[in-house]
């Protein structure tokens, strides 16, 4: 065999070994290319399944940032006699944790104005416990607890010396 002979059947094992390479590179990539198709189906399934839309991330975006809120009390007059205080039991359910606002205005001039929340919980998260809160308003102003998920949920309206006081409130629950 000459030496040419040998130097053109060198090179034909070396273009032979580059189409193997770049035959299987093709291969290769194909199959790459079929299961990122696959896998994108998969995803695009998933999420148009178990997607949401941008309302429902905007409204949890809300609830992370505490911009979410809802009036459990609207300015109703809450009155408590000599010695006694007025409990309202919230019937709507606290469903996130949050923050709870009281604005109490006093119709009476009652500078004594007190507030207590108080609400049980039981939750597999953080387990069962009681909390109780107060502040003291005043003639009004704001108290201001936070809560944690509960639906027994109360507060008190008294004065600080036990005398007699009417006083309109709002609660606002921000979640």
């Amino acid at each position: 065999m000459s030496e040419d002979e040998h130097i053109s059947l060198k090179a034909a094992y070396a273009m032979g070994l580059i189409i193997i390479i770049l035959f299987g590179a093709v291969v290769y990539l194909s199959v790459s290319i079929i299961s990122i198709n696959n896998n994108g189906s998969y995803f695009n399934a998933y999420v148009s399944t178990h997607g949401n839309t941008n309302d429902d991330y905007n409204t949890l975006l809300g609830i992370v940032n505490f911009t979410q809120a809802t009036v459990l009390l609207s300015n109703q007059t809450v009155s408590n006699t000599v010695g006694r205080s007025t409990d309202l039991a919230m019937t709507n359910p606290v469903p996130y944790a949050g923050l709870i606002k009281v604005q109490v205005n006093s119709l009476t001039n009652n500078n004594n104005t007190i507030v207590r929340m108080s609400y049980s919980s039981n939750n597999t998260l953080y387990g069962s416990f009681i909390s109780a809160n107060a502040q003291s308003v005043g003639v009004g102003g704001t108290a201001a607890f936070t809560v944690l998920p509960t639906t027994d949920l109360t507060f008190s309206f008294g004065t600080v010396d036990n005398s007699a006081a009417s006083e309109v409130v709002t609660i606002t629950y921000y979640y």
